[in-house]
C-alpha cells in the first residue's frame, strides 16, 4: 500500500494541503521562514496531484544551477532525499542528466531554472511550482501563467520576503487581497512543529542574530522589508521616498520645462533604451515620466515623449545623453544618433562629467531625497531604481560593481541626471525636505501638488 503524503507535517503545511491539494485553491503564494518546510511540502503535494491528473509538471527555481543541490540531491530533516518522496512503485525512471522524473501513469516532472526563461516557452504544463519566487525572473511567470489559466491547472509559489519592492513584493500584496489565491506567512515567531511547540527555540534565534546581518534576519526569518540592503544599491533611499510619500501620483506642473536624460542602447536590435523626463523646480525635482524598451530607434522614442508632453500640456526643455553618445549610430538607420535626433528637434548635450559610475551612484544617493517621482508614469523607472543591484564577488565575499541587467539602463539614465545636477551646490541632503514639509504631515506634500495650475 502506498500512503501519500510521505510523512506528517507542521500545522502550517497541513493548512496548505487542505486548501490547495485537497481543496479548490489553484493559486498559492506562501512566505515561510527558513527551515519551515517549503520544498518538502510542495514536492509531496506534487506527488499527489500527479497521480490525480496525468500531465506535464514543472518545479522551477530562480537559477538552473540551484536545482541539483536544492532539490535533486537535497536531503530533508528525516534523512530522505527529496526526490525519493516519489515512491519507487509510482516511478518509471529518474533521468539524472536533465533532472526529469517519468511516472508509470504517464505524468512527467521536470526540474528547471527561470534564468533561461525563453527555453520554457512552448511547454504545456498543468502544474507549476516556483520555489524561492522572490529571486525569479518575472518574465518566466508572464510566459507560463497564461498556459496554466488555459489548462485550468495550478501554480504554487514559495519563498521568503524579498529584499526590495520587486515583482514578488507586488504579487504578494495583490495576492492577499485576491480571493483565488491561498496565502500563508510564517515568521520564526509563529511557525510551529506542532501546536504549542515552536519551530525555533529562543536560543536558536539568539545564535542566528549573533551570526547574521540584520537584513538577512529581516528577509529570511522576520518576513519584512529590510531598512537597507547590501545587495540593492538604492534600497534605503527608495524606502525613505515611499515612507515620505514622495512616490505618488501628483498633478503635473505645466509651467516647468521637461528635461530628458537618456541611456542610449543602440548597438544592436536587442539593446535597451531608457529615458527619464524630469523637471527642475529649484527646491526639488519632479520625475514626471519614464520610458524604456528595445527594438526601436531614437526617433520612435522622441515621438513617444513628444506625444506624452502634448497630451499632458507639458513643454520639453534640454536633452542629455552620455558623453559617448557623440559617436553612436542608430542601429536601425545606420545614421548618427545625435544628427538624427536633431532632425526631429532634439539637440542632445553630452557632458563629459558623466564618466565615473562610482561617483555617479553617490550623486544619485545625494539627490534622490529631493525628487518626487510620479508613481503611474514612472512605474518601470521606479522598479529600475529599486532593483539596481551589485554583483557578488565570491573571492572577496562582498557585493562589488553594479550588475548589468534589465534594471541597469533606467538606473544609468537617472545617474546621468544626478551627475549633471550635482554641479549645482546642494546645501542639504537627507533633510532638505524637512524645510518644505513637516515629517508628521505628509498631506502637505499632496496639497502642494494640487495647487499647481494646469496640471494633469
Amino acid at each position: 500500500m502506498i500512503i501519500l503524503p510521505y510523512h506528517d507535517y507542521y500545522p502550517h503545511q497541513w493548512d496548505f494541503f487542505k486548501n490547495c491539494v485537497f481543496g479548490d485553491k489553484r493559486f498559492a503564494y506562501i512566505r515561510w521562514c527558513r527551515r519551515a518546510g517549503k520544498d518538502d511540502c510542495f514536492i509531496n503535494a506534487l506527488c499527489i496531484k500527479m497521480q490525480e491528473t496525468v500531465g506535464l509538471y514543472a518545479y522551477i527555481l530562480p537559477y538552473y544551477s540551484q536545482v541539483r543541490k536544492t532539490v535533486w540531491e537535497n536531503i530533508g530533516e528525516d534523512g530522505k532525499r527529496f526526490i525519493d518522496y516519489f515512491p519507487d512503485e509510482l516511478v518509471e525512471r529518474r533521468r539524472d542528466q536533465d533532472m526529469t522524473i517519468i511516472f508509470k501513469n504517464g505524468s512527467i516532472l521536470k526540474f528547471v531554472g527561470s534564468d533561461n526563461f525563453e527555453s520554457l516557452r512552448g511547454w504545456n504544463p498543468i502544474g507549476i511550482v516556483q520555489a524561492e519566487y522572490q529571486d525569479h525572473r518575472p518574465q518566466a511567470n508572464a510566459d507560463l501563467l497564461p498556459i496554466i489559466i488555459r489548462n485550468n491547472g495550478f501554480m504554487w509559489k514559495n519563498g521568503v520576503h524579498p529584499e526590495t519592492r520587486n515583482h514578488a513584493y507586488q504579487l504578494w500584496n495583490n495576492a492577499i487581497n485576491e480571493g483565488s489565491y491561498f496565502t500563508s506567512e510564517e515568521t520564526w515567531h509563529t511557525a510551529e512543529k506542532s501546536p504549542g511547540v515552536p519551530l525555533y527555540t529562543e536560543e536558536q534565534k539568539r545564535l542566528a542574530k549573533n551570526e547574521m546581518k540584520q537584513e538577512e534576519i529581516d528577509t529570511n526569518f522576520e518576513m519584512r522589508l529590510p531598512a537597507q540592503s547590501e545587495r540593492y544599491i538604492y534600497s534605503k533611499i527608495m524606502n525613505n521616498l515611499h515612507e515620505r510619500k514622495q512616490i505618488l501620483d501628483f498633478h503635473l506642473d505645466s509651467r516647468l520645462p521637461c528635461d530628458t536624460y537618456w541611456d542610449l542602447g543602440v548597438s544592436n536590435v536587442y539593446a535597451s533604451m531608457a529615458i527619464w523626463v524630469i523637471q527642475d523646480a529649484k527646491t526639488h525635482f519632479n520625475a514626471v515620466a519614464y520610458f524604456d524598451g528595445c527594438g526601436h530607434g531614437v526617433v520612435d522614442y522622441i515621438e513617444i515623449i513628444k506625444e506624452f508632453c502634448t497630451k499632458k500640456n507639458l513643454r520639453l526643455g534640454r536633452h542629455f545623453c552620455p558623453h559617448d553618445g557623440v559617436n553612436n549610430k542608430d542601429y536601425f538607420e545606420g545614421k548618427s544618433l545625435i544628427g538624427r535626433a536633431a532632425e526631429f528637434g532634439v539637440k542632445f548635450e553630452c557632458p563629459v562629467s558623466m564618466k565615473s559610475v562610482k561617483s555617479g551612484i553617490q550623486n544619485v544617493i545625494d539627490i534622490l531625497p529631493q525628487v518626487f517621482i510620479h508613481k503611474s508614469y514612472c512605474e518601470s523607472g521606479i522598479a529600475a531604481l529599486e532593483q539596481y543591484q551589485r554583483m557578488y564577488d565570491k573571492t572577496k565575499n562582498v557585493y562589488g560593481a553594479p550588475l548589468h541587467d534589465e534594471f541597469s539602463h533606467g538606473s544609468d539614465a537617472f545617474r546621468y541626471f544626478a551627475q549633471i545636477k550635482s554641479r549645482r551646490t546642494l546645501k542639504v541632503k537627507e533633510n532638505l525636505l524637512d524645510s518644505m514639509f513637516r515629517k508628521d504631515d505628509t498631506s502637505q506634500v499632496t496639497q502642494k501638488f494640487r495647487r499647481i495650475p494646469g496640471g494633469d
